[in-house]
C-alpha cells in the first residue's frame, strides 16, 4: 500500500510528473500529432471562425460564436466524436510500452470508443440537468432570497460538479486501458475518487496552476511578437504557428501527467476491483441477453 505523502512533497512529486512528460513527449512524434488534432478539435479551435486576430481563445467565448454562427452548433456532435476517438488513441499512445503502428492504434482506440462517448454524454447531460434543478429556485425566488438560493446553487454546483469531472477523468483512463464496460467504468472512477478526494484535488490544483503558466507564456510571447512584427499577415501566421506549437505541448504534457497520476494512485486493490467490475458487468450482460452467451458457445462448438 501506498502511504500517504506530506503536502508539500506531493507538490514536488506532482510537479515532477509534468517535468517528466515533458521529457517523454519531445521524444514521441505521434503523440505530438495526436496532441496537435485534440488541440484543433477542442472548442477554442471555434475562434478561428472569428474575424479579427486569430486564436483569440481567452476573449471569445463557445457561446458567443454559437449565437452568432448557429450553423456552428451542427459541428457540436461530429466534432465530440472526433475529439472522443483522439482523446482516446492520445492516452493509448502514451500508455503504451512499445511504440504503436497506427493502423494497430486505431484498432484499440475504436474498442472502447462507444463507452467512452456515453460517458462524456452522461456527465454532460448530468450537469446540465444538475445546474438547471440547482438555480431554477434562484430564478423563481426575488429579492434576498433569490441571491441567497443563487450562491447556495453555486456552491452546491461546484461540489457535485468537480466530484462528476473526475469521476469522468477516471473512468475514461479505467475505459480505455482496463477495457470496462461504461457501467464498470463509472463505478470505479467514482471509487478511485472517493478514496483519494484530498490527493486528487492537489494534482488537479498543480495542473492548473501550470494551464496558467502556459497561457501565460502564450500571451508573453503574442505580445513581444506584435512589438517586434510590423506585418499584420506575417504576425498572424506566426502568431498562429506558435499557439498551436505551445497548445499541442501543453496537451501532450497535461494528459501525460494525469496518466502519471492514474498509475501513482491506482493501488492492487483497484487492479482487484477492475477485475471484480468487469467480470460482474459480463454477468449482468448475460443475464439480460441470455441468448448471447449460448450464440457464441454454440460457435466456438
Amino acid at each position: 500500500m501506498k502511504q500517504e505523502s506530506q503536502p508539500q512533497s506531493e507538490f514536488s512529486l506532482f510537479f515532477g510528473f509534468f517535468r517528466k512528460a515533458l521529457r517523454r513527449v519531445s521524444r514521441m512524434p505521434l503523440v505530438l500529432a495526436l496532441a496537435l488534432l485534440v488541440s484543433v478539435v477542442g472548442t477554442d479551435c471555434l475562434s478561428l471562425f472569428e474575424s479579427g486576430m486569430p486564436l483569440e481563445t481567452y476573449a471569445t467565448p463557445a457561446e458567443r460564436l454559437l449565437r452568432d454562427m448557429p450553423l456552428l452548433g451542427l459541428l457540436i456532435i461530429p466534432v465530440g466524436v472526433v475529439s472522443v476517438f483522439l482523446r482516446t488513441s492520445l492516452l493509448l499512445a502514451l500508455a503504451a510500452k512499445t511504440r504503436l503502428r497506427i493502423v494497430s492504434l486505431v484498432k484499440r482506440a475504436v474498442r472502447p470508443f462507444s463507452s467512452l462517448f456515453l460517458l462524456d454524454a452522461a456527465i454532460l447531460l448530468a450537469l446540465l440537468l444538475i445546474g438547471s434543478a440547482l438555480f431554477a429556485p434562484s430564478f423563481l425566488a426575488g429579492g434576498g432570497l433569490a441571491d441567497m438560493l443563487r450562491v447556495l446553487g453555486l456552491v452546491l454546483f461546484v461540489i457535485v460538479g468537480t466530484v462528476l469531472l473526475f469521476t469522468r477523468t477516471f473512468a475514461f483512463f479505467h475505459i480505455t486501458l482496463s477495457r470496462v464496460s461504461f457501467r464498470a467504468g463509472l463505478e470505479l472512477g467514482y471509487t478511485l475518487f472517493r478514496k483519494r478526494v484530498a490527493t486528487s484535488i492537489v494534482f488537479a490544483f498543480v495542473s492548473v496552476l501550470v494551464s496558467i503558466i502556459t497561457s501565460l507564456a502564450i500571451t508573453l510571447i503574442l505580445r513581444g511578437l506584435d512589438a517586434l512584427v510590423d506585418s499584420y499577415m506575417v504576425w498572424s501566421i506566426m502568431s498562429l504557428v506558435i499557439s498551436l506549437a505551445l497548445l499541442t505541448v501543453h496537451t501532450a504534457i497535461q494528459k501525460d501527467a494525469w496518466l502519471s497520476f492514474f498509475r501513482f494512485i491506482a493501488s492492487p486493490e483497484e487492479s482487484e476491483d477492475v477485475t471484480e467490475a468487469s467480470q460482474e458487468s459480463e454477468k449482468v450482460l448475460q443475464r439480460e441477453v441470455p441468448e448471447t452467451g449460448i450464440y457464441r458457445s454454440k460457435s466456438r462448438q
